[in-house]
């Protein structure tokens, strides 16, 4: 049982106003209708009674909703952020995108797609020009880590599989210095299912184990798991040793037709992992409130992007809507 930690009253202002934004969160009823529309003008006019109309000027593209709705998500949990006395929380949500930039100043280019988070614009900028001086931990380790292996051989081939592993890595050490067990428990069962994907991806398309180990592991609180599933070879011997719920979906996953299961898997677990972060949303003032609103905001904007990036790219709307994610508030 995981214990929620008693009222802590510098998280009430970030809380309070929370219990105003978990009514604006979107329905699934909601992306239902979204999905239903048949003209894709009657969708972008249900949208303007979203949150996301402030985000949207005058002169935007209607493609450009991808953008648009990373701008929403980015400045929703920076203002949260703002107002509390930790910013471990929110950075958690923020450093999936950051890493995506990290990835680009790596390889020392200096336009990024994404306004930054955890990662500042100016360590970006001083990584992009080689200079780790004044960059923080653990940013200043993972981009070390990986410019240690750039001579490699076949480092271009192995990159987006070193960033997977410094970037769980840098999000175990941000849950362990927000020290929640709540955040704990949620985020290393994240990182051993991004490191499941990761490896099952990889087994499918060939990929050494012995690059996978190297890359990714070590995985502190997951890693004797993973070597475990690498022992255990392929994704059909895994159930017997990963913790029972997490097995009870594999199982499910792997009951789906071939092309499906990773898919299948990855949603599953998404849910999972909202519902658990939602064992906080009934605290007043503490950590866990922001966790559990933070995650629904997310599955909120996964769906955002879903329906609308799918519907404008003519992608069939019962497809989109069995991968919908479901959220708890």
């Amino acid at each position: 049982m995981i214990a929620i930690s008693e009222h802590q009253p510098a998280w009430g202002f970030a809380c309070g106003r929370i219990s105003v934004l978990e009514g604006k969160l979107l329905s699934h009823e909601f992306f239902l209708g979204l999905l239903s529309q048949t003209r894709i003008e009657d969708m972008l006019r249900q949208l303007q009674d979203t949150p996301l109309r402030d985000h949207v000027t005058s002169g935007a593209a209607w493609n450009d909703w991808s953008a648009i709705i990373d701008a929403y998500f980015h400045d929703e949990v920076v203002s949260i952020r703002n107002d509390c006395p930790s910013p471990h929380i929110a950075n958690l949500f923020l450093l999936q995108r950051d890493y995506l930039n990290l990835k680009r100043a790596i390889l020392r280019r200096s336009d990024f797609p994404f306004a930054p988070g955890a990662v500042s614009a100016q360590e970006l900028a001083q990584i992009a020009a080689g200079d780790l001086g004044s960059v923080e931990s653990p940013t200043k380790e993972s981009v070390q880590e990986v410019w240690e292996r750039s001579q490699a051989e076949n480092f271009d081939a192995q990159l987006d599989l070193l960033m997977d592993g410094v970037f769980l890595r840098h999000l175990l050490a941000i849950a362990t210095a927000a020290d929640v067990e709540l955040v704990t428990e949620s985020i290393r069962e994240y990182v051993l299912v991004r490191a499941m994907l990761a490896l099952w991806r990889g087994l499918e398309q060939g990929v050494p184990v012995s690059e996978f180990r190297q890359c990714v592991l070590p995985l502190d609180g997951v890693g004797e798991t993973v070597e475990r599933l690498i022992e255990a070879g392929a994704a059909e011997n895994w159930p017997a040793v990963l913790p029972f719920a997490i097995a009870d979906r594999l199982r499910e996953a792997l009951e789906m037709p071939k092309t499906e299961r990773i898919q299948h898997f990855d949603l599953a677990s998404a849910n999972a992992l909202t519902t658990l972060a939602s064992l906080g949303r009934y605290q007043v003032a503490g950590p866990e409130r922001v966790f559990s609103y933070l995650s629904a905001l997310d599955a909120d904007v996964y769906n955002l992007k879903l329906a609308v990036c799918g519907r404008l790219s003519r992608i069939d709307s019962e497809l989109l809507r069995r991968r919908l994610r479901a959220y708890h508030v």
